[in-house]
């Protein structure tokens, strides 16, 4: 199912575990856009933008479908949509990584008040929800981490609700992008943002036959 340069860079990983971590993640991705798309999945042709993100090179004949995908340990979350940009992220919550020091020296002043008032109840989950969503909204853009993610700020409502508060690089951004929390499985964080607002997320587990809707 992979393409000969996927190959290629699996072999080229030092250790076993992250080969065949690579391995499993891209097959599934290529099978998931198969199904999607209803071209096989060797057949697929997938690109990196300038900026590095993962691209499904356009067909003439096919829908515009766009995806993202993210992993951390032994999770992977993939996105895919029709016609609109998307970004994932998923990260598990580690006690032992100071996310307030983090925070301090790269989040939006916002962001770090935030931060500082649920410290005492959430502890580092707290900051991993905010840094999903950051991280799920610059791979949305395309811009990855070549941006300072204190040029934009997230904000989360008291009812865990999630949104673009501003973003210093077009003033048109807040009102075109929809934030969603996702919690893929417990000691984990996940986001998803997609471009546009009526958007509606389910999400499916691999192997299963139903999908849930998020809202």
């Amino acid at each position: 199912m992979l393409s000969a340069n996927e190959r290629s860079r699996a072999a080229r990983f030092l250790l076993a575990e992250r080969a065949e971590r690579f391995v499993a993640g891209r097959a599934i991705l290529r099978e998931l856009l198969s199904r999607y798309t209803g071209v096989p999945p060797l057949e697929l042709v997938l690109r990196q933008s300038p900026t590095g993100k993962l691209l499904l090179a356009p067909r003439p004949d096919g829908l515009p479908v766009h995806f993202n995908a993210s992993h951390s340990g032994d999770i992977a979350l993939y996105a895919i949509t029709t016609g609109r940009d998307v970004g994932v992220d998923v990260e598990a919550v580690r006690a032992d990584r100071d996310g307030r020091a983090i925070a301090e020296r790269t989040f939006s002043a916002g962001e770090r008040e935030f931060l500082r008032r649920r410290w005492s109840a959430d502890g580092p989950a707290a900051f991993y929800r905010l840094w999903t969503l950051k991280e799920a909204y610059l791979k949305a853009t395309g811009d990855g981490l070549s941006r300072p993610l204190s040029s934009f700020e997230v904000r989360i409502g008291p009812g865990g609700e999630a949104a673009l508060r501003w973003d210093r690089s077009t003033p048109r951004r807040p009102a075109g992008w929809t934030l969603r929390r996702l919690e893929p499985c417990e000691g984990y964080a996940g986001a998803v943002v997609v471009e546009g607002r009526g958007v509606r997320v389910r999400r499916f587990g691999w192997g299963t036959g139903s999908g849930t809707d998020e809202d």
